[in-house]
């Protein structure tokens, strides 16, 4: 990273479908998709994640409902940051990768299992109040800052940056913020 850059990154994880129920949607009807934006859409996001080194299956036909796994993030969070980077991984594994349902408890624990987490005493946990707080807070900040997709990210509480950028790209915006922070 740039010498003149000191960051601090931390997830601020958001229901960016909360409507959609745990058994999952289509993802044609549920973006209002036709099957051919959707080929275009997944092709493009394939080509992203090859070219950023992640695995996407592609070809998924379902969205599913993201809630259960973001509580589980916010009790790893609390826990250690690395231990919710870990976590915010293989989730992403399970979903993209793996095509697994994030609602589902045993994906859930799978999850966890594979960073070392114990699963069922996580999804004891899930259920603290101050995890759905939380949840609530970041949907807030989504809203305040008119984030309607994902990655996004949201610097000094002032400064959006929407969408995956290309490594460049995103320096460059993040020099100019520095810049108008002088």
């Amino acid at each position: 990273m740039e010498a003149e850059l000191e960051l601090q990154v931390s997830l601020a994880p958001f229901e960016l479908h909360p409507d959609v129920p745990s058994a999952g949607a289509d993802v044609s009807d549920h973006l209002q998709m036709s099957p051919a934006q959707l080929e275009r859409t997944q092709s493009y996001l394939r080509g992203r994640m090859a070219e950023a080194g992640l695995s996407y299956a592609g070809n998924r036909r379902l969205i599913f409902n993201t809630h259960r796994a973001l509580l589980l993030s916010e009790w790893a969070r609390e826990r250690a940051p690395a231990e919710e980077w870990a976590l915010h991984r293989r989730l992403y594994q399970a979903y993209f990768a793996d095509q697994g349902n994030l609602a589902d408890a045993d994906v859930l624990r799978e999850a966890c299992a594979k960073v070392g987490l114990a699963g069922d005493a996580a999804m004891r946990q899930m259920d603290d109040p101050r995890y759905e707080r939380r949840l609530a807070e970041y949907g807030e900040m989504a809203q305040r800052f008119g984030i309607t997709g994902v990655p996004a990210f949201v610097i000094d509480q002032r400064y959006k940056i929407v969408g995956a950028q290309p490594l460049e790209a995103m320096l460059g915006a993040l020099r100019q913020i520095a810049a108008q922070e002088r």
